[in-house]
């Protein structure tokens, strides 16, 4: 059995470290980062890379779980749990010097 406010404590610790990570990339972010997945829906190497550390950070937190995630970086296993993230929510924002953008965790 999990003890779910041991995981809800160490999912806020990990959002804030990728936030942290992605506000410290953003001050380096060039135009030539920034690539258009759809109407108005930019995607950067940053979203990816967040994505991976978040993945890789739930993962030991729950092994086995299984990932729905924005860019898709990670394969599906058929978990007993699932985390469903977004990297960077308001990455319009972001390749935009904007706030606000967040990590979204589910």
């Amino acid at each position: 059995m999990i003890d779910i406010n041991k995981i809800r404590n160490n999912v806020e610790q990990i959002a804030c470290s990728t936030g942290e990570f992605l506000k410290e990339q953003q001050a380096q972010l060039h135009q030539s980062d920034i690539e258009l997945k759809g109407t108005r829906n930019f995607v950067t190497h940053i979203d990816t890379e967040a994505e991976k550390m978040l993945v890789k950070k739930l993962g030991e937190l729950i092994p086995g779980a299984t990932f729905l995630t924005e860019e898709g970086t990670v394969t599906y296993v058929d978990g007993q749990y699932t985390w469903i993230i977004d990297p960077l929510d308001g990455t319009t924002n972001y390749v935009h010097g904007d706030t606000p953008f967040s990590v979204s965790i589910a």
